[in-house]
This record gives structure tokens, sequence and C-alpha cells, in this order.
């Protein structure tokens, strides 16, 4: 999430509003859980990976321990637009067919360098949302 972030819930809710600002429909019943990270972080945890490893090659992967749900993510949301619109939930636990409930990622050969995140799932979705704001070309697709 952050900076050049285009797709996903974030954006869908946006579009959503856009379009209609009085209601938001949320795929799902909003109880999936999400692993966000900030893109931030990952650059840092890639040339973290890079700088510190010793081997050649070798597989990291770059994730949080923190996950939040999707009404979580919805509550984020409201808040830092201050709107209260009408929540309709397609309901089923997935949010599409395909989509995973929880993606976590073991990010313990990361860690043993001493990487971690820095940023929280909160703000990397006000990051997002900031980014959105200051790049409203994305919304006309």
């Amino acid at each position: 999430m952050g900076e050049r972030y285009t797709h996903g819930c974030l954006r869908n809710f946006r579009q959503e509003l856009l379009k209609s600002p009085n209601k938001l429909t949320i795929l799902g019943d909003g109880s999936q859980k999400k692993s966000y990270i900030s893109i931030r972080d990952v650059v840092d945890g890639v040339l973290t990976g890079i700088e510190k490893s010793k081997e050649k090659i070798n597989i990291f992967n770059v994730g949080t321990d923190e996950t939040i749900i999707v009404d979580g993510i919805i509550d984020i949301f409201l808040d830092y637009y201050q709107i209260n619109p009408e929540k309709i939930y397609t309901g089923g636990n997935q949010a599409y067919p395909g989509d995973n409930r929880l993606i976590w990622l073991d990010c313990s050969n990361l860690k043993k360098f001493g990487w971690k995140p820095t940023y929280t799932i909160n703000d990397a979705i006000v990051d997002t949302l900031q980014y959105f704001d200051e790049n409203e070309w994305i919304f006309d697709k």
C-alpha cells in the first residue's frame, strides 16, 4: 500500500463512493483478514536483504505480522473521509471467487538481519488514501 497503489479494496471503496456517496458496497461479510504493508517497508526490506545477505541467491518474504479485518479497513477509510454511508455487504467469507481470506508471509529470514516494518497497516492505509487524493486520475479509468 501507499504511493502508486492503484487497485484493491481501498480503490474499490473510493471508486464506489465517487459513483454513489451515500452507500458503500462491501464484497464479502467484512470479516476477511488482510495483511497489508507499506511500499516503503517493502523497499526497505528488499534493500536490507540485498545488503546484508552473504548468499548469492537468497529468498526473503517481505511482510508484516499485523492483520486487519475488512471492517477495520472500512472504519479507517470512513474516518479519514469523515463520512458515514450506508454499508451494503454482498455476503460470504470471500470478497470474490479465488480471494484468499488471509495471506501470511513468514519473514523470519529477513528479520534475522534486524529488519522489521516501520509503518502500521493504519499508516499504510492513510498513505494510500492521501495518494488517491493527490492523484484523482486513478479513478478516470
